[in-house]
């Protein structure tokens, strides 16, 4: 799944509006406008906490991993922090595809 489409399950899962950022051409294809400019949560961390705070994700950040569950522990996401830049990075990856899996199962 490309990131694009991650971000695009992910607001689904959030119920947030999704529209193309007005200059997409500048910005590019990853950027939202749902209830304020430039959604990002795979590089913004406040952005990345504020959907999981709203989908009752419980984050565990180990030494060498970060796990994402959902609030009824349906499935685990888990991102390994040797495949990204810094922890951080891999955290907010795992919760956006946690709420993509979400938003995948919604209608």
């Amino acid at each position: 799944m490309t990131d694009r489409e991650l971000l695009e399950m992910a607001a689904k899962a959030a119920a947030y509006e999704i529209k193309e950022h007005p200059n997409r051409k500048f910005f590019g294809d990853l950027l939202f406008i749902y209830r304020r400019a430039n959604w990002n949560p795979l590089a913004d961390d406040g952005d990345a906490l504020r959907l999981a705070v709203e989908l009752k994700f419980e984050i565990f950040c180990g030494e060498d991993q970060s796990e994402v569950k959902d609030y009824e522990q349906t499935f685990v996401i888990i991102e390994e922090h040797k495949d990204h830049e810094s922890p951080v990075s891999a955290t907010r990856r795992a919760i956006v595809r946690a709420a993509a899996e979400i938003g995948k199962e919604m209608p």
